[in-house]
């Protein structure tokens, strides 16, 4: 339940006016569905109220109905930040794929050293509570779409093999803020769903991101703390 100082304060909250406003129902936040699905059957589509969310998250276990805020975060995310989230976290994919041809064309850690560091910084701060300044999270997007570049002339240097798709050719680099915005609900976790066409194999990649996420949290302490792993890196960024 939220605190009455919490629906108090959403309660006096401006809504943006045009394609951002959004209704912060707060009844709706608190109130779970008579029958939650269960086991298999806990999907997207078991939520008939899901048809064009102003935004889908499910970074933490205390989402809408366990299954994702939509209107507002439970946290206090706007659908703003949500979706710029999502936006880096699809160029964090980019980045991983070819710092994986990077390694495979024989870079070595100090060459991979900067796109490590970015990859944990940039995840972290999609971590719940670590970072809603969308501004922030577009500066990420573009530092990781200068890292993508030199990736790329880093392995066509080294006759190393490029990586092929959508997400291996992504460039975000001349969208402003708006743009990002627009383009991250396109990579939203329903339309990714929907793209990949398989439920089981979208629960894989799921259940795979959020694992690497818990591994870069720990990775970016020790980073921190002056140790980056290399191999650690390796296996986060094969399965991003």
């Amino acid at each position: 339940m939220l605190s009455r100082a919490i629906k108090q304060a959403i309660s006096r909250t401006a809504l943006p006016a045009g394609r951002r406003a959004i209704a912060y129902n707060v009844g709706s936040i608190s109130t779970l569905p008579s029958r939650l699905p269960i086991g298999r059957n806990m999907s997207m589509a078991a939520d008939t109220t899901i048809s064009n969310p102003a935004m889908f998250c499910r970074q933490c276990e205390q989402t809408q109905d366990h299954i994702a805020c939509r209107t507002v975060g439970i946290c206090g995310k706007s659908p703003e930040t949500s979706t710029m989230q999502d936006v880096l976290m699809h160029t964090v994919k980019s980045v991983s794929l070819w710092a994986v041809a990077a390694r495979e064309a024989g870079a070595s850690a100090d060459e991979i050293k900067e796109a490590n560091s970015w990859t944990l910084s940039s995840v972290f701060s999609t971590l719940t509570n670590v970072n809603f300044d969308e501004s922030r999270i577009a500066e990420y997007i573009k530092e990781g779409m200068t890292i993508k570049r030199d990736l790329e002339q880093m392995v066509r240097a080294k006759g190393g093999v490029a990586p092929d798709g959508d997400v291996a050719r992504l460039d975000l680099s001349k969208m402003d803020t708006d743009e990002l915005e627009d383009f991250g609900y396109t990579v939203s976790i329903p339309e990714l769903q929907k793209a990949m066409g398989n439920d089981d194999c979208f629960s894989l990649v799921e259940i795979a991101s959020y694992g690497a996420k818990g591994a870069c949290a720990y990775a970016a302490h020790c980073r921190q703390l002056g140790y980056v792993d290399e191999d650690v890196m390796t296996g986060i960024h094969h399965v991003f």
